[in-house]
C-alpha cells in the first residue's frame, strides 16, 4: 500500500512538471525539445529512490532492534543469503515501480503528443542500477546502524546533502559568468569540486547523467 502510495505521489508531481512544461511550450513558441520527458522522469526516480533506500536502510536494523537477527543466524540462514533475499526483495519491488512509471510516461505521450524517445528508453533502463544502487547503500547504512530512527536520520542526511548539493550546483551553472560576483565565482569553483568527488558515490549523479535534458 505505502508502495501505491508513493508511486501515485511521484506521478503527481511529475504531472506538476510536465503541466509547467507544456505551458512553458505554448508561452514561449518552443518548437523543438530533444528530451521532454527526461527531467519529469528524474524528479520520480528520486522521489522512487528515496523510498527505497529508506525502505532497505530499516531492513536489517529493524531485525537486530527487535532481537531476531542473532536468532535468523542460528537457523539454517547465512549472512550472505539474508543479504541476497534483502536486496532481492526491494529490487523487485523497485522494478514494479519502474515498470509502473514506464507506463504512465507512455501514457503521456500517447495523450499529450510528447514524444516517447529512445533517450527516454535508455534513461528506463539505466534506472535499473540507480535503483540497484540504492537498495545497496540502504543496506550498507542499515548494517552500521543498530536502531531504525540512526538508519533514517543517517540516510536521510547523507542523501539530502548529495542532492542538495547537485541541485545547487546545476542552479550556479545555469547563471552565466559575467553576472556572478567575484565570491561566487569562488563559490561555483569549490562547488564543481565537490560535485566531482560525490559524483563517484551518489547514485543521483549517476542518473541524471543519463536523463538530463540536452535541448529544448
Amino acid at each position: 500500500m505505502a508502495t501505491t502510495w508513493l508511486v501515485f505521489v511521484s506521478f503527481f508531481v511529475s504531472s506538476f512538471i510536465l503541466k509547467n512544461f507544456l505551458d512553458s511550450i505554448g508561452e514561449e513558441d518552443i518548437l523543438v525539445s530533444a528530451y521532454p520527458l527526461n527531467y519529469p522522469l528524474y524528479i520520480t526516480l528520486v522521489i522512487i529512490s528515496l523510498y527505497l533506500v529508506i525502505l532497505s536502510g530499516v531492513s536489517i536494523s529493524r531485525e537486530r532492534e527487535q532481537g531476531t537477527l542473532e536468532v535468523l543466524f542460528y537457523g539454517p540462514v547465512t549472512p550472505g543469503s539474508f543479504l541476497w533475499g534483502k536486496y532481492l526483495k526491494d529490487l523487485c519491488l523497485g522494478m514494479v515501480a519502474l515498470g509502473f512509471t514506464a507506463l504512465y510516461f507512455y501514457l503521456v505521450s500517447v495523450l499529450t503528443n510528447i514524444g516517447f524517445t529512445m533517450g527516454l528508453v535508455k534513461a528506463l533502463i539505466m534506472s535499473i542500477f540507480l535503483i540497484s544502487c540504492v537498495v545497496s547503500f540502504g543496506l550498507f547504512v542499515s548494517s552500521l546502524t543498530g536502531r531504525i530512527r540512526s538508519s533514517v536520520l543517517a540516510l536521510v542526511a547523507i542523501l539530502g546533502a548529495f542532492l542538495a548539493i547537485q541541485f545547487a550546483y546545476n542552479a550556479l551553472l545555469g547563471f552565466e559568468k559575467e553576472s556572478l560576483s567575484v565570491p561566487m565565482l569562488y563559490v561555483r569553483q569549490a562547488m564543481s569540486y565537490v560535485f566531482r568527488g560525490i559524483s563517484w558515490i551518489s547514485p543521483f549523479c549517476v542518473s541524471q547523467s543519463g536523463t538530463r535534458q540536452r535541448g529544448a
